[in-house]
């Protein structure tokens, strides 16, 4: 079984070398949504100025979606 930190920053690999590879979130640009397991999406913003990828948070998906900031 792989474990979260492993599906975590295999998800970190993908995003480093495609950061525009996943949807944007609603509304938001710049901020994307990546899956990380059925129950967790990983969001995340594309920072063109200075080439850097910030997570933002990792969010449960079980939870209400007008409690989500992005």
């Amino acid at each position: 079984m792989v474990s979260f930190i492993n599906k975590t920053d295999d998800l970190i690999r993908v995003i480093k070398r495609n950061p525009l590879l996943y949807i944007e979130s609603k509304g938001n640009k710049n901020i994307h949504k990546a899956y990380l397991t059925k129950h967790n999406s990983l969001f995340y913003k594309v920072d063109s100025n200075n080439n850097e990828i910030i997570i933002l948070t990792i969010w449960d998906n079980r939870k209400d979606p007008k409690k989500l900031l992005y």
